[in-house]
């Protein structure tokens, strides 16, 4: 068995020794400015960041943090959330923004797109989802979402969120095919916070197969989805289906259903031509746990927007592959018992100038463990080597 050792010692001076070299380097009081490139900031887009829907202060909390990201004040003018939002933004059931509220904010903040989220729970899975709209076509432009164990954990990945945001904005993946996501239905007795979730999920993982361009649910969507008395019924109806396509502009609509069909619980997704609609494609999955469908819709959007299988069912193995890992990971770190969890995306290396990191960068990439290498830190209290030693740990 490799054993590998990451070992964090308190001295009078601070340096990262891998296998025979060591790179010194002091702690500082000086507090640089970021590095990043910015446009003219008549040109930089503004990103107005509204209160993540949660229970209690988290949401606020969340929403805070996420406008204190590098990632997105190197890309955005980002303006947070300010009490005269307060009138406008009294719906937080879903973190869709609706249409009415995305006109409220872009004439308060002449926001041209907006950051919306939730936390939420999915059987027992706990998540937090981000997405991105932009205020005037209504298109989701970017979204991410992540399962975590305890609200704690959450500051120290969402640096990695907010560059995840930033790299699917940033991306030339703009499609003339527009897709409206519809909530999903049920007759089983799931909760519409459930429905809610997965359409949201859905969405992100459909913009993430660059098919098409997202429309996620607006106001005029829901008013069409009461109007025909269906959001909840279980059946939706041809005619029904063109009307709530047709007032978004888009060109197709995806529905999905939960259901129980005897013992079996299915997932079951449709996309529709949203003028006549006729079905364009169509795709089912069996589970056993609501929580399962987090997955399950990542296979359902791959498979929706792939018509060739077996380029889908290469991606799909991929992705499961992944998923196993990810699983993995949570386990060792569930092993581990580390006291808080950090990542190097958290790390403030404006803080250690003198800290080589492209050194810490190839450590990241876990050839030491290959090599059989160990990796002492040694520093002075409060420099990071908790941090960095548990960011190692983690991979």
């Amino acid at each position: 068995m490799k054993k590998i050792t990451v070992v964090a010692l308190c001295t009078a001076c601070f340096s990262l020794v891998a296998g025979c070299a060591s790179f010194p380097f002091g702690r500082t009081e000086r507090n640089e400015p970021t590095k990043a490139v910015r446009t003219v900031s008549g040109m930089m887009p503004t990103l107005g960041i509204l209160p993540f829907s949660a229970a209690g202060q988290d949401g606020e909390t969340v929403a805070t943090l996420f406008s204190h990201e590098e990632a997105l004040r190197n890309t955005f003018r980002v303006v947070p959330r300010t009490t005269a939002l307060d009138v406008i933004l009294q719906n937080q059931g879903s973190s869709f923004v609706e249409s009415n509220d995305i006109r409220g904010i872009l004439s308060l903040l002449n926001a041209e797109f907006v950051l919306s989220g939730s936390i939420k729970r999915l059987g027992d899975r706990n998540l937090l989802i981000a997405t991105i709209i932009n205020v005037e076509t209504f298109e989701l432009v970017a979204g991410y979402y992540r399962t975590y164990r305890e609200i704690g954990e959450v500051p120290s990945f969402l640096p990695l969120m907010a560059k995840n945001l930033v790299e699917t904005f940033s991306r030339e993946n703009r499609h003339s095919e527009t897709l409206s996501i519809l909530p999903f239905r049920t007759q089983s007795g799931i909760s519409r916070r459930d429905l809610e979730t997965l359409a949201e999920i859905m969405a992100i993982e459909l913009l993430v197969t660059g098919k098409y361009s997202v429309l996620p649910r607006t106001a005029a969507i829901e008013a069409a989805i009461a109007e025909q008395r269906i959001q909840m019924s279980g059946i939706t109806e041809t005619g029904s289906t063109a009307r709530i396509g047709g007032a978004d502009n888009a060109m197709f609509v995806l529905d999905g259903t939960v259901n129980r069909l005897g013992e079996v619980n299915i997932i079951a997704a449709q996309v529709l031509r949203a003028r006549e609609g006729s079905l364009v494609s169509g795709k089912r999955r069996e589970y056993d746990n609501i929580a399962d469908a987090v997955e399950l819709m990542a296979e359902l959007a791959i498979e929706l927007a792939e018509p060739d299988g077996a380029v889908a069912a290469a991606r799909i193995a991929v992705r499961r592959q992944q998923n196993r890992e990810a699983r993995a990971a949570e386990r060792r770190l569930k092993t581990a018992r580390f006291q808080t969890l950090k990542t190097l995306e958290s790390f403030d290396f404006r803080a250690q100038p003198s800290l080589n990191k492209m050194l810490v960068n190839q450590l990241m990439r876990g050839e030491y463990i290959e090599q059989k290498e160990s990796i002492i830190l040694i520093g002075q209290p409060g420099t990071g080597k908790s941090h960095l030693a548990t960011a190692l740990e983690r991979f």
